[in-house]
């Protein structure tokens, strides 16, 4: 399949689809005072709200003894080679085809790939783990287990601030078909040093295996407007390995393989998306289709002590530089400018608590937000809760 390439200035993450990667670069200025405050760049939270952080960046998308003793046999393996020959099985190649332009009455297709892992059957169907991004605005998706076949896939459900996914194929549709559901193996347990291996469908042109290490752990990264807490590796990801398994020497899945860093003088900076957490996502989608996500609709700058001192702001908290239309915020009538210092009653002193208050709701909720209007007004509003994933 062809694969598209693009020129990426100064350091960018990018997801590992073949087929594309996006870019974006963002920094804004305070709505209150606008040269007051040096311009920052934007990363979203878990929540979907967007807040504004130091030293931007341009990101786009490319052991327990009792614990191994409860593992499968068939799991317990001890080289590299075992490693590829365990979990490949449970890898498959994803190839799609997105809507691109009508030309003369035809409708012409840009084609895109990128890798799944099986994650849960039924009696009926077998279901894959991959990247939302993988599949996003897909008019059609295919998966292969073995680059020989294409079996035809629907789409379940998505999460695109997790950037996360789930198909489906029908069991009889791989009858005869050589795979297996990969084993998940517990990534709070995985240390800087580990061994991996990361294996998928890099470029498009079938599956294959690449070898390295845990570089770091909880590492924070900004893809395409998403947050996203990861697993770092120097395992070579390319476009195409979204979606893939990161593997550790046991033949078990811990990390989901989302994207990597490029520039011109950066190599061996692969990241995954830890399998504790993604697997209760992948889950969540299986069941309902959507994992409803608590939204407000801003984009915020913190006012910490320092700051408040330094331009006599009446109180520490939130400020809100952009309120999304149609969202709960813009409802609930705030605007540009307004400093939110409490929500439900609890303070807004850190960047924490306002985080941790939003993600602690649900969607639906009706909450208080205290805010000061034009600096020197207090007032108080209410929200109803809207979800990031509907919109």
């Amino acid at each position: 399949m062809s694969v598209f390439k693009r020129v990426i200035i100064a350091i960018a993450i990018v997801a590992v689809l073949g087929g594309g990667s996006l870019g974006i670069g963002l920094s804004i200025g305070f709505a209150i005072g606008r040269s007051h405050v040096a311009t920052t760049g934007v990363q979203r939270t878990q929540a979907g709200e967007s807040v504004l952080l130091e030293e931007p960046v341009a990101f786009a998308f490319a052991d327990q003894e009792q614990y191994i003793e409860t593992l499968p046999i068939e799991v317990r393996v001890s080289n590299i080679t075992e490693v590829v020959q365990t979990v490949s099985g449970s890898v498959v190649s994803i190839n799609i085809e997105v809507p691109a332009t009508n030309r003369f009455f035809q409708q012409i297709y840009t084609p895109g790939s990128g890798s799944g892992i099986f994650f849960a059957e039924d009696d009926d169907f077998i279901y894959i783990a991959t990247n939302n991004h993988v599949i996003e605005n897909a008019a059609r998706i295919t998966i292969s287990s073995d680059d020989e076949y294409e079996v035809e896939a629907t789409f379940i459900g998505g999460d695109w601030h997790a950037d996360l996914a789930v198909l489906s194929v029908p069991r009889s549709a791989l009858e005869g078909k050589e795979y297996h559901i990969a084993v998940f193996g517990d990534s709070s347990q995985m240390r800087v040093g580990d061994e991996v291996v990361a294996i998928g469908n890099p470029m498009g042109e079938g599956q294959t295996a690449t070898r390295g290490i845990i570089s770091a752990i909880n590492r924070q990264i900004s893809v395409d407007r998403r947050e996203l807490t990861v697993l770092q590796t120097d395992a070579a990801i390319n476009p195409g390995n979204s979606g893939g398994a990161l593997a550790n020497i046991r033949g078990e899945v811990i990390g989901i393989n989302t994207a990597k860093a490029m520039a011109f003088n950066i190599e061996g900076m692969g990241y995954a998306l830890p399998s504790n957490e993604a697997l209760v996502i992948l889950n969540q989608l299986l069941e309902d289709g959507t994992t409803p996500r608590p939204y407000l609709g801003i984009r915020w700058q913190l006012i910490d002590e320092r700051t408040r001192d330094m331009f006599a702001l009446p109180s520490m908290g939130a400020i809100v530089l952009a309120v999304e239309a149609g969202s709960a915020a813009d409802e609930a009538g705030l605007m540009e400018g307004d400093l939110i210092v409490a929500y439900n009653a609890v303070r807004i002193e850190t960047m924490d608590d306002f985080i941790d208050a939003i993600t602690q709701s649900n969607v639906g909720d009706t909450v208080r937000l205290s805010i000061y209007r034009n600096g020197a007004h207090p007032m108080e509003v209410t929200a109803v809760l809207g979800d990031a994933n509907a919109r």
